[in-house]
């Protein structure tokens, strides 16, 4: 087995003294392992308790920590929870084969962390369901490319992070991406992650940066609250809409362009046979091709409450003029006014 490797300052700010560091475990986890504080210090067997506060031999400073699994599962968690010692730690210098179980607030708040490990490819993530806060709060760019094959939350997992871009992980088991990229300012552009299974869209990618969205599959998603609100997109992919019943401020604050608005009221909408649902187009303006649909839409039995920029009758396909203003040129003898 090779070690989990974490390097760590003792006398960045926390909870314990400025020569210590506090390992803060899972306590709903039971743990058997061997810990190397990096000091010189007789290697520490550990098969009790949920936190773990050592003090340095050398005094303050920054050192390497390994931590060794003896039976599989026997370091299974890590939780700083945004607290304790969050800020001490530095690095994630090596995933090694450690058995992870959870990532549930796991590293939440660690506003230092970076990652170096070159091994991540191989990192023994593929059994953690649970990325709820993971990566919280942190102050890393990019993200490693780990096993996240298991995953099936990932709520408010990178949550406020000045992230520049975003790797295509595996979210093929994923059920919720509530708030997962929410405030990543940053993030101009998103990957086609694999999204067949997920039902939870709530906020997802609200306050982020995105200029640009890709085609994903949004076949079994039934809540897009908030999902691309505030953010900068001018076009939408066309994406299935056809389970949603909340589309609650979905792209408010957003203006998108009139044929990729009218695309998603004339095609995405059309097979949805929920009613009373309530969508927010933002800005956005339609024409000819969503007026169809909305107006069935918005009438009796199907009541859905749509907000938007109203009709564009400026705006033409190939060069066919909108009906209002056929209808402009009519009562005024061709003279368009």
């Amino acid at each position: 087995m090779s070690a989990f490797v974490i390097k760590v300052k003792t006398d960045n700010t926390g909870t314990s003294s400025n020569d210590q560091f506090t390992l803060p475990g899972n306590s709903s986890y039971s743990y058997n392992f061997d810990v190397d504080w990096g000091d010189g210090s007789p290697v520490e067997t550990i098969n009790t308790g949920s936190s773990w506060t050592h003090t340095f031999t050398g005094g303050a400073g920054t050192y390497s920590i390994s931590i060794t699994e003896n039976v599989a599962g026997g370091f299974p968690a890590i939780n700083f929870n945004n607290g304790g010692d969050k800020a001490k730690l530095l690095e994630i210098e090596q995933w090694g084969t450690n058995r992870w179980d959870t990532f549930n607030s796991a590293f939440y708040g660690c506003s230092n962390l970076t990652f170096t490990a070159a091994d991540y490819a191989t990192a023994n993530t593929g059994g953690v369901t649970s990325f709820f806060l993971a990566f919280a709060a942190c102050q890393f760019a990019s993200f490693p490319l780990i096993d996240t094959s298991g995953g099936q939350d990932f709520s408010l997992a990178w949550i406020n992070d000045p992230l520049t871009s975003f790797p295509a992980i595996d979210t093929s088991s994923a059920l919720t991406l509530r708030r997962a990229w929410k405030g990543c300012s940053l993030l101009t552009s998103f990957p086609a992650i694999s999204t067949s299974t997920v039902t939870d869209f709530y906020e997802s990618w609200q306050n982020s940066g995105l200029t640009s969205f890709p085609l994903i599959d949004t076949s079994a998603g039934t809540t897009f609250r908030g999902c691309w609100q505030n953010t900068n997109l001018t076009e939408c992919a066309q994406l299935d809409f056809t389970t949603m019943n909340n589309g609650v401020n979905a792209f408010a604050g957003v203006t998108l362009s009139t044929e990729s608005y009218d695309a998603i009221l004339a095609n995405s909408f059309a097979n949805n046979v929920n009613n009373n649902v309530t969508f927010h187009g933002g800005n956005s303006k339609y024409a000819s091709k969503g007026q169809a649909v909305r107006d069935v839409l918005t009438t009796s039995p199907r009541n859905w409450t749509i907000t938007d920029g109203g009709f564009d009758s400026e705006f033409s396909y190939g060069g066919i003029v909108p009906q209002l203003l056929l209808r402009r040129r009519r009562l005024f003898g061709g003279l368009v006014i």
